[in-house]
Formats: structure tokens, sequence, C-alpha cells
């Protein structure tokens, strides 16, 4: 199990990466006056809760040491992965 709380401690960590990374784009397009389009803030929110969902998951899997909850969010991290990728 010790691998497994290893693991999303590693997830919790990205999670404040990836929260930080929205944080600034945020903060750059403000300070150069650059709106965002429909679709980047629609694309922001869906990260944004795909991430709540992962951070939710992994914080469950952490009380409860479920192991079906560390899948979970090991499912959710491919689904950031891909948000990545595009």
């Amino acid at each position: 199990m010790v691998g497994n709380e290893h693991d999303a401690a590693n997830d919790l960590e990205r999670f404040g990466d990836l929260s930080t990374g929205i944080v600034e784009l945020g903060r750059r397009r403000k300070d150069k006056e650059l709106p965002f389009s429909e679709a980047g803030v629609e694309e922001i929110g869906q990260r944004v809760a795909t991430m709540r969902r992962m951070l939710e998951a992994a914080a469950e899997f952490l009380r409860t040491e479920d192991p079906e909850l560390g899948w979970k969010v090991k499912a959710i991290e491919t689904e950031v992965n891909r948000m990545e990728e595009r």
C-alpha cells in the first residue's frame, strides 16, 4: 500500500502543478489584456473539473486506502495526460 500512497501523493503534487499552470496562464493573458475564446474558457473548465475529480479521488484514497480509488485516480490521470497532449 505504501507504493499506492506514494502515487497518490505524487498525483496531489501534480494537481498543484497543473493548477499553478492554469493560474499563470490566466495572469499572463490578463497582463497582456488578451481575452480567452469561448473554446478556451470551456477547455479550462473541463481541465479544472477533471483535476477536481482527480483530487477528490486521491484524497479519498489516502483516507480509506481503497485500491479501487487508486485505480480511479490512475484512470483520471490518463484523461489529464490526454488533455495535455492536445
